[in-house]
This record gives structure tokens, sequence and C-alpha cells, in this order.
């Protein structure tokens, strides 16, 4: 699917070890030479992998740093921070507040450079974003972010139309964001896709064969 889209920059998110080392060689022969992330949690991670130099950027994540991998890219100015979110898990001290203030906390040391935040929030921002009619945890943080002048891409595009990247039985859902500072350009285009190269994403799919690659959507922005 990455080969088909052929984005300059990759950013997988919810990686897990397990996939990691093979995906990075793999992304490598097909001239995805900088590759970075995390692939020491025990659970999940993020993978970065560009066409163009990418170097280790100054935040982190202090309660999920397998969570969290940010780079930047100087041949366009631009930082890319890949987040994968925290649900709250059965039996385990939640860290999603933990998560939501290290994002708030970065994104202001952020808000004069041109950054987006991407990746999978597990969240909604707003009504329009699920069906469900769910309360998520984060959804008031993500609001904060936004409300501190970063902006949903996709939104900035395509106003309130219905969208959504994640599907269940309770509902639908759109938890995959970019969120760019106020320093960061604006984008000329944004779209979720669910399918690519013969791969299905975004929902699972009833027919016996079909080759998912993903339960979420991916998310393909042109913004530098």
């Amino acid at each position: 699917m990455v080969r088909t889209v052929s984005p300059d920059v990759a950013v997988l998110s919810d990686c897990r070890p397990s996939n990691y080392i093979g995906l990075v060689a793999d992304l490598r022969e097909d001239g995805y030479v900088w590759a970075t992330g995390t692939n020491q949690g025990n659970f999940t991670g993020i993978l970065v992998a560009s066409k163009v130099p990418i170097y280790p950027g100054p935040t982190a994540s202090t309660v999920l740093p397998g969570q969290w991998c940010h780079v930047e890219i100087p041949s366009v100015r631009l930082s890319v921070v890949g987040v994968y979110g925290p649900l709250h898990r059965k039996g385990v001290a939640s860290p999603v507040q933990a998560f939501w203030n290290d994002l708030l906390d970065s994104a202001r040391r952020l808000s004069s450079e041109p950054t987006i935040v991407v990746g999978d929030l597990n969240t909604v921002m707003a009504p329009q974003d699920t069906t469900s009619g769910l309360l998520m945890p984060g959804s008031k943080e993500l609001q904060r972010l936004a409300a501190d002048g970063w902006r949903d891409v996709f939104r900035e595009i395509h106003g309130d139309r219905p969208e959504h990247s994640y599907w269940e039985a309770r509902g639908k859902y759109r938890i995959d964001y970019a969120m760019r500072s106020p320093a960061a350009p604006t984008a000329r285009h944004a779209e979720y896709i669910r399918e690519a190269a013969g791969y299905s994403l975004g929902k699972w799919s009833s027919e016996p064969k079909a080759t998912l690659a993903s339960d979420h959507a991916a998310l393909l922005l042109d913004i530098a």
C-alpha cells in the first residue's frame, strides 16, 4: 500500500515490534532510506519512513515513549510528530491523561515551529466525528489543542463533511488526525484512503477472501 501511494514520508501508527524490523528493511528497498521509530514497546509503536533525510526531534513522551516519534525534515523546514493515543485498558493504570498532558505541553513549545502532529489519537474532536454517541477520553484535550491554534488539516479543507476512519459494532469514528501548528503551511490536499494496491483499509470486510491492510483508513496529506 505504501509503495502504491508513494508518500515522501510515511508514518505507521500502531506498528508492533514484531513487524518493525521487516517493514524497515522492505521500505528501504523501495527508496525509504531514512527510517526511525519505536520498537521497544510491548504492545504498539511508531515507524516513520522517509525518502528524504530526517533527524530526531526534541520532544518525547514521558509516559509512553513507545507511542511517540518526533522527526525533523530540514529540506522542507517541517517537523512531524507521530503519535499513538492510548485507551483505557482493563486492570492497568490509565496513561490517557498523562499522555495528553505531554502532548499539550509539547504543542505549546512547538506552536511557533512548522509542525504536524499525526496519528491514531483514539479520540474524536467533535460530535460529527462519531456516530456512536460514546464519550471518549482525550476529546476535551484535542479540543484544547485546537483552541490553542492547532488546525485539523482535514477539516480545514473539507469543513463539516461527514468522514470516518475506523468502524466497529458500536459506530463509526474519525480518530486518525493530522493537526498542524499555527506556523505550519496550510495543506493543499487531505483525504482518507480506504483502498490501495488491492488492499482494504479502515473496515473489516465481510468478504472471506478480502485482504485487509489495516482496520483504520490511511490519511494522505500534501502539506509541504
